[in-house]
């Protein structure tokens, strides 16, 4: 599989991916967003086929893991599966990057057979939009090899851009074949403790450490976490719902909370409450 990340860095790493699906599976049903893309990824499991799809969320609530997820799912015989960023780019830059220049062919070329990840559709000038469309227009789902499933994300409101005529019609409701609404953290308390696991475990794989990051349930009836574990505290985790500020930075506020906790103030073998209100309180002051 293959990607055009910035610096050529590879973005689909299995590895983190995998976690990634893991971790999916334990969030809370109680958000009714969040309950529909767990629905649709059990089809997907089930029922597995190629379209396109918009995810649409606050930025830093997981939009590009989900949108992953979703090539897996649509392509469990594997593909190509480029990505492309569009904020901040000319719209010579974005036409050369999406349909080839004199230097070789874009994205949509390389990704037939497979997906095109676009980070913020709504960058697309009308010019580009129209030409998207045409492209998509020719496609033929009876031709797998030769078709893109086109996973387009916004921060944006889409359908507001739509009606003031910012955004084509015809190319949103080409692609608007799944909808995925990712809710805010602020809206998913009861998935702050599993998503705190997970990044511990990210924060500490990517530093080189073997210990596995575990809840340690001390209230409950939950397994025991292995002697070898990490242990997160159900009050630690308390610590991040009591936190007041709305989570403005979603996953991405959380996993820098997260870390400092981990490798700044914690004892290297569990994480307690008092680590995670340091790290909620140690920050740049404007």
């Amino acid at each position: 599989m293959s990607d055009s990340s910035e610096g050529g860095a590879p973005i689909f790493v299995e590895l983190q991916l995998d976690a990634w699906i893991a971790a999916l599976g334990r969030m809370s049903a109680k958000n009714p967003a969040m309950a529909r893309i767990l629905h649709i990824v059990d089809r997907l499991q089930d029922r597995p086929y190629r379209t396109h799809a918009l995810f649409l969320g606050e930025a830093g609530t997981g939009k590009d893991g989900l949108a992953r997820l979703i090539f897996r799912l649509m392509h469990p015989e594997g593909g190509a599966c480029e990505r492309v960023f569009l904020r901040g780019r000319s719209e010579a830059e974005m036409e050369a990057q999406l349909f080839g220049s004199a230097d070789g062919p874009g994205v949509l070329s390389r990704a037939r057979g497979g997906a095109l990840i676009i980070d913020e559709i709504l960058a697309l000038s009308p010019h580009l939009q129209q030409r998207l469309h045409a492209a998509l227009g020719r496609q033929r789902w009876t031709q797998p090899s030769s078709c893109v499933s086109v996973l387009a994300m916004s921060d944006g409101d889409v359908e507001t851009a739509v009606a003031q005529g910012a955004f084509r019609h015809d190319l949103y409701y080409k692609l608007c074949r799944l909808v995925l609404c990712v809710p805010p953290l602020r809206d998913r308390q009861d998935d702050l403790g599993h998503a705190a696991v997970w990044m511990a475990n990210r924060v500490l794989r990517e530093r080189g450490y073997s210990r596995p990051a575990e809840l340690c349930d001390e209230r409950g009836d939950a397994p025991a976490p292995s002697p070898s574990a990490y242990r997160i505290t159900t009050a630690s985790i308390d610590a991040l719902r009591d936190h007041g500020s709305g989570w403005p930075g979603n996953f991405r506020e959380l996993e820098a909370v997260i870390e400092r906790a981990v490798l700044l103030y914690s004892d290297g073998l569990s994480l307690e409450r008092e680590d995670v209100e340091r790290a909620l309180s140690d920050r740049m002051n404007p």
